[in-house]
């Protein structure tokens, strides 16, 4: 009984072509679904999650998200609410 032995230098020609061209081929599916697997999963770490797209519609969050953060801090108090009953306590006046 004939052994095969899966070697790229030894056979016919047609056997060797067709051997090399296979191992090309996989090696080559192999690449590139490593590279890509690895560029995809870069891409997600460097880019800012979305929120929508997880389902979670939750109007808190969007308020927050859209709030200015950072800046300068102003001397001015905050400015009065319409409709609202009381005064809003500044810092200086809780402070006396």
């Amino acid at each position: 009984m004939a052994r095969f032995k899966l070697s790229l230098n030894e056979g016919s020609l047609v056997r060797r072509t067709v051997l090399h061209v296979g191992a090309f081929v996989l090696g080559t599916a192999a690449f590139l679904a490593l590279a890509s697997f690895l560029l995809v999963t870069m891409l997600r770490g460097l880019l800012p999650s979305d929120k929508s797209a997880s389902g979670d519609d939750d109007p808190a969050d969007d308020s927050a998200q859209t709030a200015p953060t950072g800046g300068k801090a102003t001397t001015r108090p905050p400015r009065k609410k319409r409709g609202a009953a009381t005064p809003v306590p500044t810092a200086s006046e809780d402070e006396e």
